[in-house]
């Protein structure tokens, strides 16, 4: 049994895949599916159908962003449940000379940004003011040097909360 995801986005339009997987020597693989935005950072709906007959709809999804488990929450990568909406998404995505990081649902407090490497080293840090929404990167390390292409983690920290968003830099 498979199950069939559906991706929609203003440019590439609707897209469906049925994805399904197998067990080759007792392991199961992973069951990727990947659709192509073009010029869209963002699909504005995706549908998982299951086997079980559960449905999950997502809105506003950033390219590579998601993970989605049968019969568990989904979540963001990495895993980190954003509260009451608050949340993290970096644009463009991937990007080449700066990556904007936009902070929804924001408290009027300051708010902590840290942008990681693979390994978890923190290789940015800044601060939102209290009304900021935008946290633009321009692909540097806090010593001003540019960072080797790659996959990044953004996360934001707020009054409590924290939220985390991947990006590729190229």
């Amino acid at each position: 049994y498979g199950a069939w995801v559906t991706c929609v986005s203003g440019v590439a339009g609707r897209q469906v895949r049925y994805v399904t997987g197998n067990n080759w020597r007792g392991q199961q693989e992973m069951l990727d599916s990947w659709f192509g935005l073009g010029p869209d950072a963002v699909a504005d709906t995706v549908r998982v159908e299951w086997p079980s007959g559960a449905i999950n709809v997502l809105t506003d999804v950033s390219a590579g962003e998601i993970t989605v488990v049968e019969n568990h929450p989904l979540t963001e990568a990495p895993v980190v449940t954003p509260a009451l909406g608050f949340s993290i998404r970096g644009f463009p995505n991937p990007g080449t000379e700066e990556i904007r990081f936009r902070v929804r649902a924001r408290a009027e407090r300051p708010a902590d940004v840290a942008i990681y490497d693979p390994a978890g080293r923190r290789v940015r840090t800044g601060t939102l003011a209290p009304g900021e929404d935008e946290f633009p990167w321009d692909l540097r390390d806090g010593n001003g040097l540019r960072v080797g292409s790659g996959v990044y983690f953004a996360r934001v920290r707020e009054d409590g909360r924290t939220a985390s968003t991947r990006v590729v830099v190229r």
